[in-house]
């Protein structure tokens, strides 16, 4: 896969784009409509770069004839991507969580007013990590789309922005560190009023939509839990806890946050056809009942104080009030309704303002990881703020630590482990049920992972990553080669755009071959595959083979989108971490060969800072820990 080489800051990719003005609104969805209807009035043809108009609003202005036309007339959306430029998405998410501290010390510490509000009625520091979250993705989104312009030819064209400190902040700081110039058209935002209307639409269409109900009798459980991972895994299941002693199921209440996901709508109702008792946040009805006045007076009383208080100097900040109270919601509702202790959250990147509301009510969030969070500074695992967080062991939790706002930290192991034990006692079995599979051979399972233009594993990456692949199946026809995919056929074919007909092609020749095998991804589950295998590989620095190494088993990571950041990726290039293709093949040859292993090279220290605890009770410290806060 090409690489633009950012060695050389002048090198700029042709896009062949007409000089249409760029709309750059961050994440900021209110600008976004701004800068629309500022472009519909002075019928200006508009360039926006991909993910592009936030699908919510793009539906609300389908529904304005006028606005709709010149949706499909006069704007046009830009694929690009921070992949294509070696390392830059990396390097951007170091520079999204060093600017957003920087912002925030220089621009809003001690001198928000709302702020130290917000910390005083909620009595939570966590308010905090919320602003620093919405900045940071703000700020994200801006360095997205202004390194696209910077390194094409759109640097030629003008941008429409609002002018805001944040979005000045920004646009400085690239101008300063890039030696670049951007054409900037400053738009001045007046829509204060515009804001406030719309946030309490919304909340009266809340009373309106939901109904309410009067003194309604709480329920208490002991963990309420969204569901998410259904029931058929073998360690993500929504049943995690039960063990029908400590947890049993009348303990625990799930909860449907987002209906209009197919997946979390599935495992919801299967909750309900399993016989928990269930609680849908989108249409739980308003309990009138002792703490009304305090429920009114933060949702109609405070917002309006804030939007006085910032109207004039920090309007921008607005968008981040109103979110941080439609968040909240829900989640009030919640606790409105059912006495709950502990929250079991599985929202790994954010999930701050139900963890703000719940301790409002005297309530705890909590989590614990599934995957390797060591994979690179993330903007996304900066400024979380659950109560507590359960680790697999120190290293998951202390490479993001200095940017997290975590009460406390409890390192339980691998929670994969106990299937993985159970999985390799019966080998035989899971081999039985693989079509194709050959006993007696050796085993490697390549395992992809999700993929987008709008991502670090972009389109053309994950299409390498099938060519290497194929290749080692034709140079090993006696090996047994398994694809453990993420996602299944229909969602990979609706993350491709135009590269369907390269797919296809990989694809059916892989399938062509004899000794290569597809395994559904929603029928095998990563433990059981990683026990029939001799060697792991996965699609960049990620989670497979992390667990197989904590399992004892080999794992070789294939990632030339230019992490210097995975502990791995830094201290063992070319013997587990590689970036070139050739060396990855013959590593793997070395493993089967009983050449390499690499337990050799990964010190007994350094695999107790991944997995804490040598046995398999990950899942037991869990339940015993929620269990002992619960009693």
């Amino acid at each position: 896969m090409k690489k633009n080489n950012l060695d050389n800051p002048q090198e700029v990719h042709k896009v062949n784009i007409e000089k249409n003005t760029i709309a750059i609104f961050g994440n900021n969805a209110l600008e976004c409509l701004q800068l629309i209807f500022w472009g519909w009035i002075r019928n200006l043809k508009m360039l926006i770069i991909l993910p592009g108009i936030p699908s919510n609003l793009r539906s609300t202005l389908k529904h304005i004839f006028f606005i709709k036309k010149y949706l499909q007339e006069s704007i046009k959306e830009h694929k690009a991507s921070l992949g294509n430029h070696k390392g830059l998405w990396y390097e951007a998410n170091e520079e999204t969580i060093d600017l957003t501290l920087k912002f925030y010390d220089h621009h809003i510490k001690g001198k928000n007013k709302s702020i130290k509000y917000y910390k005083n009625i909620l009595n939570t520091e966590k308010f905090e990590a919320y602003v620093k979250k919405k900045i940071s993705g703000h700020i994200f989104a801006l360095l997205k789309d202004l390194h696209t312009v910077r390194l094409t030819d759109l640097r030629q064209n003008k941008i429409l922005i609002n002018r805001n400190p944040i979005n000045s902040f920004v646009i400085t700081h690239m101008e300063n560190k890039y030696k670049t110039n951007y054409q900037i058209r400053w738009v001045l935002s007046r829509w204060w009023l515009f804001y406030l209307c719309v946030y309490y639409g919304w909340l009266f269409k809340q009373f309106f939509s939901r109904g309410i109900t009067f003194n309604k009798r709480k329920k208490t459980y002991k963990i309420s839990k969204e569901a998410t991972w259904d029931f058929y895994g073998r360690t993500l299941r929504d049943d995690i806890l039960i063990d029908n002693g400590k947890f049993k199921m009348n303990d625990i209440l799930m909860l449907e946050f987002s209906p209009q996901d197919p997946l979390r709508a599935k495992a919801f109702k299967e909750a309900m056809k399993r016989g928990f008792d269930t609680a849908s946040l989108p249409k739980l009805k308003i309990n009138i009942n002792k703490n009304i006045l305090g429920f009114l007076f933060f949702y109609f009383i405070v917002p309006l104080r804030a939007f006085f208080q910032s109207m004039k100097q920090e309007s921008y900040f607005l968008f981040y009030i109103f979110s941080f109270h439609r968040g909240c919601f829900p989640v009030e509702v919640l606790m409105n309704s059912f006495d709950i202790k502990y929250n079991l959250s599985i929202v790994d990147i954010n999930d701050i303002t139900t963890t703000i509301i719940l301790n409002k009510y005297g309530a705890k969030n909590v989590i614990f990881h599934w995957s390797d969070l060591t994979s690179y500074r993330s903007y996304d695992q900066a400024f979380i703020a659950h109560n507590i967080y359960f680790a697999w062991g120190d290293i998951q939790y202390d490479y993001h630590s200095a940017t997290r706002f975590i009460d406390k930290k409890v390192n339980i192991g691998c929670i994969y482990k106990r299937e993985y034990n159970k999985a390799a006692k019966n080998k035989e079995g899971i081999i039985t049920q693989i079509d194709g599979f050959k006993r007696g051979k050796k085993t490697v399972t390549f395992c992809d992972t999700a993929f987008s233009d709008s991502f670090v594993y972009t389109e053309l990456f994950f299409l390498e990553y099938l060519e290497i692949i194929k290749e080692y199946c034709e140079r090993n026809k006696e090996v047994n080669v398994l694809l453990k995919p993420k996602k299944g056929e229909e969602a990979v074919l609706r993350l491709l755009k135009d590269n369907v007909d390269q797919y296809k092609k990989i694809r059916n020749e892989l399938f062509s071959l004899a000794n290569f095998i597809y395994l559904d991804p929603l029928k095998w589950k990563i433990e059981d595959i990683i026990a029939i295998s001799d060697v792991c590989v996965s699609m960049g620095m990620n989670s497979p083979s992390t667990i197989a190494i904590l399992c004892g088993k080999n794992g070789l990571y294939f990632d030339n989108t230019g992490n210097i950041y995975h502990p791995f990726s830094k201290k063992y290039k070319n013997l587990i971490a590689f970036e070139d293709k050739d060396r990855l093949l013959k590593q793997i040859d070395n493993i089967l060969n009983g050449r390499f292993d690499c337990r050799d090279v990964i010190s007994d220290r350094e695999i107790k800072e991944y997995d804490a605890n040598s046995d398999d009770n990950a899942l037991e410290r869990l339940r015993e820990n929620l269990y002992r806060l619960t009693s």
